[in-house]
């Protein structure tokens, strides 16, 4: 559900990139509980995420994305990545109820909002 990389994975839960790959593969014997607890609220954040950016479509009819990790609005800490895969879930959940919704780059928000360019002379 989350769309994380083992790298990213394991920058998250602050473990070995190998030791997720163990996991994801079923080599690894257990997985710690608190690496399980700490999935399971990455779960929920995202959920929260995906609530968060349907609520923001249905008013807006736009859902803002970033391009680089470290800049999505509060939650610099996951990759942005993971905030287009909660993007992608909402969008997709609000087709379902017939809510049309863009997805746009922070740059091209920036843009839209903006207006067309002023020309100074």
């Amino acid at each position: 559900m989350l769309d994380l990389s083992s790298q990213e994975t394991a920058q998250l839960l602050s473990v070995g990139e190998r030791a997720v790959r163990g996991w994801e593969t079923g080599t690894a014997k257990t997985v710690p509980a608190g690496v399980i607890a700490e999935l399971a609220q990455l779960e929920q954040d995202q959920d929260d995420v995906v609530r968060e950016l349907e609520e923001i479509g249905r008013r807006s009819g736009i859902i803002v994305i970033y391009r680089g990790d470290g800049v999505v609005p509060d939650r610099p800490e996951l990759p942005a990545r993971w905030h287009r895969v909660a993007a992608a879930t909402a969008l997709r959940n609000l087709a379902v109820d017939g809510i049309d919704v863009r997805i746009v780059y922070a740059a091209a928000a920036d843009r839209e909002h903006a207006g067309p360019p002023k020309i100074t002379t």
